[in-house]
Formats: C-alpha cells, sequence, structure tokens
C-alpha cells in the first residue's frame, strides 16, 4: 500500500479533527482538495 500527497494531507486535517473532503482519506484526490467546499473560506481570506 502506497500513500499518495492528497491522502496524507486529508489524514493530517482529519487527525486534528478537521474536515476537507467527504469520504475516506484513500479516495482523496488533488481535485477534490481544490474542489471542496470546507476550504473555501480559507480561499477567500486568502485573496480578500
Amino acid at each position: 500500500r502506497s500513500f499518495f500527497c492528497s491522502e496524507l494531507i486529508v489524514r493530517a486535517y482529519h487527525h486534528a479533527n478537521l474536515r476537507l473532503v467527504d469520504g475516506l482519506a484513500h479516495t482523496a484526490t488533488p481535485r477534490a482538495l481544490v474542489k471542496s467546499h470546507y476550504l473555501k473560506f480559507v480561499q477567500e481570506l486568502i485573496t480578500a
């Protein structure tokens, strides 16, 4: 079994009790992270 970067990111946030995507970490893709509605607020802060 190997890990992908997206999976590691989702697992790290999960460990901190924060959600990034719906579903399991091993199914996370880079696209899922970019499209995540959980990160929308963070994006708004960065672009403000």
